[in-house]
């Protein structure tokens, strides 16, 4: 008898001990009206985390922040406001902060034609109370989409910037000739760019880091302690839509094969990562585009479900959305340890009921924790918001559910930050009609 209770409280331990030891998740009162949405998240050199997000006010939308310090959120500020800008559900603004504390923000202003906007930049340097004259990211001209932006910080005033610009495609699409929009295009091709960014948000050596990729995936980038590196959805001419990275280097790095011929180019500035860790001044250049991993998911649109990264160091780990193989959604992280240039075997974190719509930290182990959306169960009406953790050999532990979402578009993806041995989730709550923050200490 003694023997049989042992037996089973043994095994009752072992079922619950992965529950018990689930991080609690605390939800933080949002500093966002009603109407939010399209927020984001970064943290500070102080480790301050800075939420921003959009919301309506009339015919208007306002691009808002404010600023957490460990307690309570600051008063929320108005960075812009229009009836021009863009509202989308996954391509949506985002602000950094610098190793000197100045704040970077990007938006979006639409033009007269579908799919066509431009990217405008501005910073602050007194936290937000005064920003700088908005100056346009891109001197085409053209009536294209330009968006998805991602930044990278230097070591000083300046950072650089990667973003989706589609001015090649423009004659296609003003003229109504072809599907546009990733749908197929046989003329032109979206291209991922990358510029510097100058004390007044002035872009300089403006250089093409990618001739073809998916048309409306996110991009991501991030510096390491060689360079830095930059994750976008890439596009052969057979459709073949798999994950490509583009990484900078010394410019006497061995070069990478290329994912489909693309060319490369140089630049000589030291950066920063998301934590502020810096590189020493050197020739740098970026490399050409090779895969994380080879999926080989054709698909003859782009499906908006662009891959993350984050770094510490030359330790990267990226995680992304595929369909690839048999056509079942799956997320898949891997991991680099030189800064990019290879990286390990993927892990499949969630298949079969997944969304994708997801975001990435590196932690400091060197695990990765990867917000992602998947349905509970078959009988699920709407996925579930889950935060997963995925050790670089592969090992998984750790699904906890923040919150049951939903699976429309206008829930957008989910953001993340790192600080004081938290992370911090950011998403749109359809339907509280507006943005949610909620922390939980990093998993062990």
């Amino acid at each position: 008898m003694l023997l049989k209770t042992v037996q089973s409280f043994s095994i009752v331990f072992f079922v619950l001990a992965p529950l018990l030891a689930q991080p609690a998740v605390e939800k933080l009162p949002s500093p966002a009206a009603s109407g939010s949405a399209q927020s984001s998240l970064t943290t500070g050199p102080d480790g301050r985390v800075y939420l921003n997000w959009q919301e309506r006010n009339g015919g208007e939308i306002l691009l808002r922040f404010a600023i957490w310090d460990g307690q309570s959120f600051s008063d929320a500020r108005t960075i812009v406001q229009g009836t021009d800008l863009l509202a989308n559900w996954a391509d949506f603004p985002s602000l950094t902060v610098g190793g000197d504390g100045a704040i970077t923000v990007h938006w979006m202003v639409r033009r007269d034609q579908r799919y066509a906007y431009d990217i405008y930049i501005a910073r602050s340097f007194d936290e937000g109370q005064n920003w700088t004259q908005p100056v346009l990211l891109h001197k085409d001209g053209k009536l294209a989409e330009h968006g998805f932006v991602s930044f990278i910080p230097y070591s000083d005033a300046r950072l650089g910037v990667i973003w989706l610009d589609g001015r090649e495609m423009a004659a296609e699409e003003s003229s109504g000739e072809g599907a546009g929009h990733g749908h197929g295009s046989s003329e032109g091709a979206m291209t991922v760019r990358y510029a510097e960014i100058d004390e007044q948000g002035r872009p300089q050596g403006a250089t093409v880091l990618d001739a073809r990729v998916c048309e409306c995936c996110q991009t991501d980038a991030v510096a390491t302690s060689l360079g830095a590196a930059a994750v976008f959805r890439d596009r052969s001419e057979d459709e073949v839509r798999d994950i490509g990275i583009a990484v900078m280097g010394a410019a006497t790095d061995e070069p990478r094969q290329s994912a489909h011929g693309k060319g490369s180019s140089t630049m000589t500035e030291p950066t920063t990562s998301r934590s502020n860790r810096t590189v020493e001044k050197a020739s740098l250049a970026w490399g050409e585009t090779h895969f994380v991993a080879e999926d080989g998911w054709k698909i003859p649109g782009c499906p908006v479900n662009g891959p993350r990264l984050d770094a510490k160091g030359q330790h990267l780990a990226v995680a992304w959305f595929t369909m690839g193989g048999d056509g079942t959604p799956r997320v898949k992280a891997a991991f680099s340890d030189d800064a990019g240039r290879s990286f390990s075997t993927p892990t499949v974190l969630s298949q079969g009921s997944t969304m994708g719509r997801l975001d990435t930290l590196l932690l400091p182990d060197g695990s990765a924790a990867v917000a992602l959306l998947e349905f509970a169960d078959e009988d699920a009406e709407e996925p579930d918001l889950v935060l997963k953790r995925v050790t670089p050999n592969g090992t998984l532990s750790h699904t906890i559910k923040i919150a049951t979402t939903s699976a429309r578009r206008p829930s957008g993806f989910p953001r993340l930050a790192l600080s004081d041995d938290h992370i911090y989730i950011t998403w749109t709550d359809l339907a509280a009609n507006k943005i949610q923050l909620a922390r939980l200490p990093v998993p062990q």
